[in-house]
């Protein structure tokens, strides 16, 4: 998810300076599909999830802070150790990218390379996703209507709830070899009146969901929003190619626009050049893409003037470079796993 935020903040900035141009552009929006943050050995075909997290009593896991509410600690169901793999396989069944299972009881022990094999076989899979550890702190602090914004003086004290979460997830395959995957943290807060207070297991299950949706997304290719501009003049032929680009027909756009580039001026030809650019991206042909930023590139060199634009067309030429390395990840990722 942050490296989707990334990209498109890069290409916000660029958009950002052509507002203020006086060139004419539209902005036009597409997906596509982003490689995964984890490329998986093709060998996988199914995923077994499992969870290794020791049970524990969590002596340490909430605390209450206020004699209003009986100082005190309260204990957190420890099923929610099983509750995470059920989560993440739903997430990750959601995806639709790998087949997954789910082991429903705790593997209270190191996952030897007899065991991880004996699993795999019972599952008729390839490799481990095991949930390594997780540790969640809830804290609930009652405060006074008067210190929260939005909220009435109806009742005489509500209850801040804050929660963080932290798990570690490891590809282990058949032969026993741990793959250890990035920690994934995550916190949640909310403010509500003692009737509405969530019960320790539902605060658990929303924040472990979200510690299970982000390792879902980083094994998963994913869509992701580009956004970019088309430039034109009030040149008929512009407007028609702009039209054949929001119908996706590219070709007839490129046809025109390849009119436009030979038979016009130097403003003109930049603005064919990286709408062909565009065109080329948008059918997936990146190679091409980089070719036709880096000729508009060249013909904003002869000029002193338009700033903005070569900012935008420089940003742009270096993540197109960027993207032919994800596709080939994306393929590496995409292509028919061996049995």
């Amino acid at each position: 998810m942050n490296r989707a935020i990334n990209f498109i903040t890069q290409i916000c900035i660029s958009l950002a300076f052509l507002i203020a141009t006086a060139s004419c552009h539209s902005l036009y929006s597409f997906e596509t599909l982003m490689p995964a943050k984890y490329t998986l050995p093709g060998n996988i075909d199914t995923l077994l999830i499992v969870s290794g997290v020791r049970p524990n009593n969590w002596t340490d896991s909430t605390y209450i802070s206020n004699d209003f509410l009986r100082e005190g600690i309260v204990f957190i169901d420890n099923r929610i150790n099983l509750v995470v793999p059920t989560i993440a396989y739903t997430e990750l069944n959601a995806y639709q990218y790998i087949p997954v299972k789910v082991h429903n009881k705790i593997i209270d022990s190191e996952i030897v390379p007899y065991i991880a094999d004996s699993l795999c076989s019972a599952y008729h899979a390839n490799a481990i996703l095991l949930l390594d550890s997780l540790d969640l702190k809830i804290t609930h602090t009652p405060v006074h209507p008067d210190n929260l914004e939005n909220y009435n003086n109806q009742d005489e004290y509500y209850i801040n709830s804050k929660a963080t979460g932290r798990c570690k997830w490891a590809l282990i395959s058949r032969s026993g070899h741990k793959r250890e995957f990035e920690p994934y943290n995550k916190s949640i807060e909310g403010a509500s009146d003692l009737f509405e207070l969530k019960t320790h297991r539902v605060i658990s299950y929303e924040i472990s969901k979200e510690l299970a949706a982000q390792m879902a997304a980083d094994l998963t290719p994913s869509w992701t929003k580009i956004e970019r501009f088309a430039f034109y003049s009030h040149n008929r032929k512009f407007i028609d190619a702009i039209d054949l680009l929001e119908q996706e027909n590219f070709k007839a756009s490129r046809d025109l626009l390849y009119s436009i580039y030979e038979n016009s001026h130097k403003k003109n030809r930049f603005r064919a050049a990286i709408d062909i650019s565009l065109t080329y991206e948008r059918e997936g042909n990146i190679d091409a893409a980089a070719i036709w930023c880096s000729k508009a590139l060249d013909i904003l060199d002869e000029f002193h003037g338009m700033k903005s634009e070569k900012e935008y067309c420089n940003e742009l030429f270096g993540m197109l470079e960027a993207r032919k390395k994800d596709l080939l990840r994306l393929d590496r990722q995409m292509t028919k796993r061996k049995h």
